[in-house]
């Protein structure tokens, strides 16, 4: 399915209730702020396949591949109308 994140929320997505196949899109950022998304995604067993929004700019220059029994913690800074930064560590 398709998951929507809010503008300026932190957010927790688990494999083990979602899907494994997931669309990631961003909700517009407000005119004139900086919009940060903050989301804590706890892979179940399998490794989920992500398609991420084609605009984001990743820390290193690759969107990250998610493995299973791990949880990470992705940020997303929405700094104007096109371009979305974005950086991704694992937790643990």
């Amino acid at each position: 399915g398709t998951i929507t994140l809010a503008v300026n929320t932190l957010t927790a997505l688990s494999t083990a209730q979602n899907a494994t196949t997931f669309t990631i899109a961003l909700a517009s950022a407000i005119s004139n702020f900086v919009s940060e998304y903050i989301v804590r995604f706890t892979v179940g067993a399998g490794a989920p396949t992500i398609t991420w929004p084609s605009n984001i700019k990743w820390v290193g220059g690759v969107a990250p591949t998610l493995l299973a029994s791990k949880t990470y913690m992705i940020s997303f800074i929405y700094y104007d109308s096109t371009n979305i930064d974005a950086n991704c560590l694992s937790i643990g």
